[in-house]
């Protein structure tokens, strides 16, 4: 077992998807859209050449899209099936 690999690296959007109630069999989707997401933003602290940056800001922004998608997807059936809290 890599520390780093399997359980430093995913911990923070695991945390973050149970946060906002993302199940469990979604969630390695929700951390590779966090993830490319992420690369988008510090891409722009790289040295790379402008193709490099817009193809990264590209990849960044469909996974932002995805993201947005799904979460306007799970509020709808949020709103239609609300959960019971004690």
């Amino acid at each position: 077992m890599d520390m780093m690999t399997d359980l430093a690296n995913p911990l923070p959007a695991t945390v973050i998807a149970e946060m906002l109630g993302v199940p469990g069999t979604d969630q390695q989707q929700f951390k590779e859209w966090s993830d490319d997401i992420a690369m988008g933003l510090g891409g722009i602290d790289s040295a790379r050449t402008k193709e490099e940056l817009f193809a990264l800001y590209d990849f960044a922004q469909k996974s932002f899209i995805a993201l947005a998608s799904y979460f306007r997807e799970r509020v709808a059936e949020l709103r239609a099936k609300p959960a019971v809290i004690c």
